[in-house]
Parts: C-alpha cells; structure tokens; sequence
C-alpha cells in the first residue's frame, strides 16, 4: 500500500511538471498496486484530461468517488470535465455536491459561478463569486469570475478593480487579462486593452476570445487590416464564434468589402440566432448598398431581441 501511495505522489509531480503520460504510467501502476487507491484513481483521471481524453477521465472520476463518496476533489475535477464536455448540469450538480461535503470550498463557489455564468444566471454566479472571495481572498479564479459578471452588469470600472486583483495574485491568470481588455475596450481605452489582449494571447495563444477582443480594439483604433487577421485566428481557433464573424464583418466593411462582411453576418447570425449586433451591422451595411427594406428587417430583428 505504501508503494502504491509513493506512485501516486510521483504521478502528481509529473502530472505538475506537464508529463502527463509518464504520470499516467505511475498512476496505473498506483492502482494496479492498490485497486482501492482512490486518490490514484483520480490523479488518473486529471492526466487523462490533460491528454484531451475527456470520457476515459470521467470513468476515472467515477471509479475514485465510488471508492471514496466524500472525495470532493474527484467531484470537482468530474465537474471540470463535465463543463468542457458542455454537459454543464451535471457539472453543476458535481459542485454542489462538493458545497455539500465541504462548505468551505472556495472552489467549488467559483466553478458553480462559472457554470451559472454560462447558463444566463449572473447575478446568482455573482453570489458564488463573492462567497468563494469570502472563504478564500487569494482565489483569483474567483475575483476574475467576479469582474466577469460586473462587467456583464454594466459595473465595468468595477471590473477592472476586480481583473487587477486577479491579476495581482496570479499574473498568469490570461481570463483576468482577456476581462480586463474587454471593460478597458468598453470605456474606450482600446490601446491599454490592446495591451491585456496581447498578455493574455502570450500566456494562452488557444484564447479565442483574446484573439476576438484584440480584433475589436484594432478596429476601433481604425487598424481594420490587423483586426480582420484577428478575427480570422479566433474563427480559426473557434470555428462556431458568432461573434468573430460579427466582428470580421465589421472589419471587411470597413474595409469596403461589403458583400463578403454581409456573407459573415449571415454567418454569425446562423451560429447565434440571438446575436443582436450582426443584425444592427447587417442592416448598416445593406442600408449603404441601398437594400433599404432589407436594412429595416434587420433593425426590427434586432429591436425584437433587446
């Protein structure tokens, strides 16, 4: 037993230097030592993850808790797999399950605001936020997911305060930067979020979303050429990003090419239904091809989504 608990702390070690496929060797050789070894179990699961095999992680997960039902850390990192696999109920049902068995998690608070976040919840994700804050003041997960939802409620000044605490305790954290970009952009500082783009770009270059953001700040800088290669990457990183369509539209007006911007608002409009703004630059561009009719169809679309 020993031994199989000695695999399993040299599986965490190479799991935390990025070896995960040395550290999924330990970890099998951890349980095939002690099949009840359920914290073995579980650091099989996270390796698995980080190799991308998302569904034999889960089994993990499930083999761990069912060796040990109060094993909130299995149940937490279950609810993180769950969350990238888009199955957010359950995912949320794995926090509270962890909120149950540990109240004191911090958390646990913070990736059920994350998860609420996603499901249209904001102001209940704010509670979770704070409540992780109060139990843990260094989680900078949590200060981020905090800037997150008062900048979705319009408090952008107080986001920033919030994306510079992140920052702070973990200058490695690129959603605190990608945040802090957005609301900077949103009260017209385009050149210093330009900047947080760029951080949060360098420290996850996968970012969608800062790929997006810098897009945004270039174009409204007037560097539309520069934008539209933004824009280009994030579709490329996020092939379904209703909103990177939306802004190379934008881009590709401004850059007078009008048909190929209406072909990319159709495009975001078919990802997201819902995306108000490609209707409002749809009906902007078709107005000034003179498509009047067409233009006013937009804008009532976009008047019956407010």
């Amino acid at each position: 037993l020993t031994n199989s608990y000695a695999h399993n702390g040299k599986g965490n070690a190479l799991s935390a230097l990025g070896n995960n496929q040395e550290a999924l060797a330990c970890y099998d050789r951890a349980i095939e030592l002690d099949l009840t070894n359920s914290y073995a179990h579980n650091g099989k699961g996270n390796a698995l993850s980080a190799l991308g095999n998302n569904q034999e992680a889960l089994a993990c997960y499930d083999r761990a808790i069912g060796l040990d039902p109060k094993n909130a850390t299995a149940y937490i990192n279950k609810g993180r797999v769950l969350d990238d696999l888009g199955r957010k109920r359950e995912a949320l049902e794995c926090y509270e399950r962890v909120i149950t068995l540990d109240p004191a998690n911090s958390a646990a608070y913070s990736n059920k605001g994350a998860i609420l976040s996603a499901m249209g919840s904001k102001q209940q994700a704010l509670e979770c936020y704070y409540k992780a804050i109060e139990l843990d003041p260094n989680n900078s997960s949590a200060h981020s997911g905090k800037g997150n939802m008062l900048y979705a409620l319009g408090k952008k000044k107080a986001a920033l305060v919030c994306y510079d605490m992140a920052i702070e305790l973990n200058p490695t954290n690129f959603c605190a930067y990608e945040g802090k970009g957005n609301a900077l952009s949103a009260l017209g500082n385009n050149q210093e979020a330009l900047a947080c783009y760029d951080r949060a770009i360098e420290l996850d270059l996968t970012n969608s979303y800062a790929h997006n953001g810098k897009g945004n700040a270039l174009s409204a800088l007037g560097n539309n050429q520069e934008a539209l290669a933004c824009y280009n990457e994030a579709i490329k990183l996020n092939p379904i990003f209703s909103n990177a369509y939306s802004g190379k539209g934008n881009a590709l007006s401004a850059l007078g090419n009008n048909q190929e911007a209406l072909a990319c608002y159709d495009r975001a409009i078919g990802l997201d239904p819902k995306n108000a703004n490609a209707y409002i630059n749809k009906g902007k561009v078709l107005s000034a091809m003179g498509s009047k009719q067409e233009a006013l169809e937009c804008s009532n679309k976009a008047i019956g989504l407010d």
